[in-house]
């Protein structure tokens, strides 16, 4: 597939050739004489020109392969090399299957790229390359996609000496908080990173009313009235002054009731008591570096407490079922996580399928 190689300077010589030229050795690098003399005739007939020959190939790809693609993906080739790996692929040559990879793999590719410059990270790979191919192959034209973010109430905050804002949790407020705030300032680069392979996204914030708990209560000395109306203004505060949909968690999920049930079922399924049943049920995850990275905000939180680690296999249980909650969800749907970047890969621990982002964030 040399041919993908072609650089702007050989992509004009051999555009110039294919519209009023001969075939040359040099082109041999890239296609033969017959395949040269093909796409020839074919420019050459009424309605058909090679700058536009692509937009023709797009579709009939579309048509035969419901695989649906466009150059906006491929920006990285040249319009000329785009039109040959379209061309070559409709010929079903014996190269079929690593051109099949390349139309495929595209978008996760150009995806992965718009975010790593945003330092946002992909937690599953392989999770997004099926999502993106499942839904391109279900869809035409621009798809849209649910982009659910999970959200700490407005915990309240100062500045270490470093001059960066961390959590004291020395009362709560009814604003966007500290993640909220990392969300908005990073939504509108995730969705133009969509935007460039054709998906739009739907941001949901889902605000944690499920910390509305005896222990939290006890350590900010507030009531769950008082907790619960914190969290009704910061909804209120996305969804008017932000124009972004927000709702609270549990309740969107069928109630705090079920989210309690989901949460016993979840520790008597996987009885994580320590570090080590953590490895044991999660091997591909360093446990141990997560919960050291998460001490500081467990002091800061409850002080110097020995439940620390009670702490942390109580975060995990949460993660995991947000994660299955939003998996569950019927329609196409990825998750952000905007916390602490140590937490992320919990979201996609239990039997869920769900693509996972994250902002990569430590508080």
């Amino acid at each position: 597939m040399r041919f993908l190689k072609l650089s702007p300077y050989e992509s004009r010589r051999l555009s110039i050739s294919l519209s009023n030229g001969k075939y040359e050795k040099w082109m041999g690098r890239y296609l033969s004489a017959k395949d040269f003399y093909k796409l020839k005739s074919i420019i050459s007939m009424p309605g058909n020109s090679l700058k536009d020959l692509y937009k023709k190939y797009e579709d009939l790809i579309w048509e035969k392969f419901n695989i649906r693609v466009s150059y906006s993906n491929y920006i990285f080739f040249t319009k000329l090399a785009y039109t040959l790996l379209l061309y070559n692929f409709l010929k079903l040559n014996n190269e079929h299957t690593k051109l099949l990879k390349v139309l495929k793999s595209s978008n996760f590719d150009v995806l992965k790229s718009s975010l790593k410059k945003n330092n946002i990270s992909l937690i599953n790979p392989s999770n997004f390359k099926n999502f993106l191919q499942d839904i391109s192959s279900t869809n035409s034209g621009e798809m849209k996609v649910n982009l659910f973010a999970p959200i700490c109430p407005d915990y309240a905050t100062t500045l270490d000496s470093n001059g960066q804002e961390r959590y004291t949790f020395n009362g709560i407020g009814n604003g966007v908080g500290l993640v909220g705030r990392k969300f908005l300032y990073n939504i509108p680069k995730i969705m133009e990173a969509f935007k460039n392979i054709n998906i739009e996204i739907e941001p949901i914030i889902l605000l944690g009313d499920f910390e509305n708990n005896e222990s939290n209560l006890k350590r900010l000395n507030l009531t769950k009235e008082e907790f619960m109306h914190a969290i009704n203004g910061s909804k209120k505060v996305f969804e008017k002054k932000y124009k972004i949909k927000t709702k609270l968690f549990a309740d969107y999920f069928g109630g705090i009731d079920s989210w309690s049930k989901q949460i016993t079922n979840l520790k008597n399924e996987l009885c994580f008591s320590n570090i080590n049943s953590l490895e044991k049920s999660l091997p591909n995850l360093n446990h141990h570096e997560n919960f050291i990275s998460r001490i500081p905000l467990y002091k800061r939180w409850y002080g110097e407490s020995n439940q620390m680690i009670n702490l942390f296999i109580n975060q995990i249980y949460e993660y995991i079922l947000m994660g299955n909650l939003v998996s569950g969800f019927h329609k196409p749907s990825i998750l952000l996580s905007s916390d602490h970047k140590a937490m992320a890969s919990y979201f996609s621990s239990g039997f869920n399928s769900i693509p996972v982002l994250s902002l990569n964030n430590i508080y």
